[in-house]
């Protein structure tokens, strides 16, 4: 395994198997061809993943030495995949003075019977 600073600066680089650029390529937006219904390809719209964002999450992973990652779009977007990994009835944490948006999110669950808070 490379050393942090060498993994800080290489991440990501000269991965792109399709093209070989050096540098990742940004895939703002994409339709992907599907080989058969029965065959999804890797990437099937570019809102739910796309080559770009696979970079970044593996580069994230690699620097943190996790084996995986996941980007969100936003902050509330990551906090809604965290409490999806709930199960019904988990104590969920959390301080006061979280963020409002968190916080709504939060007792709208708990008043569902969902989670405790």
């Amino acid at each position: 395994m490379r050393d942090r600073l060498t993994t800080s600066v290489r991440a990501g680089v000269g991965e792109d198997r399709g093209f070989g650029s050096v540098m990742p390529p940004l895939y703002l937006s994409s339709n992907y061809r599907f080989e058969s219904p029965e065959q999804p390809p890797q990437f099937d719209y570019t809102r739910s993943g796309n080559p770009t964002r696979a970079a970044l999450e593996n580069a994230l992973a690699e620097l943190e030495g996790g084996s995986g990652a996941v980007a969100t779009s936003s902050g509330m977007a990551a906090v809604a995949v965290a409490l999806n990994l709930l199960e019904q009835g988990d104590l969920v944490v959390a301080t006061h003075d979280c963020y409002g948006g968190t916080h709504r999110l939060l007792r709208a669950l708990e008043k569902k019977g969902l989670i405790e808070v």
